[in-house]
């Protein structure tokens, strides 16, 4: 039997990403990414390095970092369908319109390309995993 074909690429289990994966889903595909998100405060921290943070996240979430809002704050927008679930600890969901939501161990989130931000206001890391479905965004159609 043939692996199966994903852009004409054969795709087989435990190989590599190939050169140019991106960590967002172009329409049609998924992606299932598991986030660890540290306290705020861990951000706020004077011995924080913003830059080597940004390069560690280009490497290792390419096309996810570019979505980021470049004044900061964490919001961005993917075109993307995401189920969002909580594994572990406490995060809070803001959402555009500045409304904010509490979400605990097992709380579910669906998305449709929201622009949205993540906060760790806890005293303790949150694990999440995140399933996205590619799609267009409506300014893309």
């Amino acid at each position: 039997m043939l692996p199966p074909k994903v852009r004409g690429l054969p795709v087989r289990i435990g190989d590599e990403p190939a050169p140019g994966h991106r960590a967002t889903p172009a329409p049609g595909e998924t992606r299932l990414m598991m986030v660890r998100f540290p306290p705020d405060t861990i951000f706020a921290d004077p011995r924080f390095d913003g830059g080597q943070f940004g390069a560690e996240a280009a490497q290792h979430i390419p096309g996810l970092i570019e979505q980021f809002e470049p004044e900061g704050g964490g919001s961005h927008t993917t075109a993307s369908i995401d189920y969002e679930i909580v594994l572990d600890g406490e995060i809070w969901l803001e959402l555009d319109d500045g409304a904010e939501k509490h979400l605990k161990q097992g709380d579910v989130v669906i998305q449709g390309g929201t622009r949205h931000a993540w906060r760790n206001r806890g005293d303790r890391d949150a694990t999440m995993v995140f399933v996205l479905v590619g799609a267009a965004l409506p300014s893309e159609t």
